[in-house]
């Protein structure tokens, strides 16, 4: 078959890529997560291939990969499929490219998998320090504050809040416009500095509002 063509290494790692995602879909039929949770290392294997082919068109891949994350749950397979993704898109386009894997990843993930969000978007907050991924980076340190501060990390919750808040003003003087986003985002260092007993700060985040 065209899996096995090894004269023509590209067509025969995007059949191997689409059998594996005929694979997932019949897995979730069976509602087999044995055999889902056995897929995953088969997408990275599929990945570091194409590392080394220039040519292979890996943007389907990596969409559709982007959308099994709503049903691989906590898989740690998947966790490291998705750092290996983001690797990959940030070698193949840019580091803001391959921040954004992990930011939409941390998007997916609730609250109750806070530590596995920190992991995500602190890598992805580093990566998206350019200034084409500002309105990104604002809101992987918003989301940030929320999984520290659902951790119990309220001192981080409050530094990445503030850091948020910062952003915002920052573009906001360039573009002479203040965005909505940054009602809730002072209301959430209102409640933290709450939360913290810091009175005088939330009197003060009050004001600001």
């Amino acid at each position: 078959g065209m899996a096995a063509d090894r004269e023509r290494p590209n067509n025969a790692l995007e059949a191997r890529a689409s059998l594996l995602v005929i694979q997932v879909n019949q897995a979730m039929v069976d509602g087999d997560r044995q055999a889902l949770a056995g897929l995953w290392p088969q997408f990275s294997a599929v990945i570091g291939q194409a590392k080394g082919l220039g040519e292979f068109p890996a943007e389907r891949l990596v969409k559709m990969i982007e959308i099994f994350g709503d049903i691989a749950g906590k898989d740690p397979g998947y966790a490291h499929l998705v750092d290996e993704v983001a690797a990959f898109v940030s070698e193949r386009t840019s580091e803001g490219q391959g921040a954004l894997v992990l930011l939409k990843r941390a998007e997916q993930l609730g609250f109750d998998d806070h530590f596995e969000m920190i992991r995500l978007l602190g890598k992805a907050a580093y990566q998206l320090t350019k200034k084409e991924y500002a309105d990104s980076l604002i809101e992987a340190m918003r989301l940030l504050s929320l999984a520290y501060r659902s951790a119990g990390l309220l001192w981080a919750a409050r530094a990445s809040c503030i850091f948020t808040i910062a952003s915002i003003f920052i573009e906001a003087e360039e573009d002479n416009d203040i965005p909505a986003s940054i009602i809730p985002t002072l209301m959430l260092l209102g409640w933290i500095t709450v939360e913290l007993r810091h009175f005088p700060y939330f009197f003060e985040t009050m004001r600001l509002l």
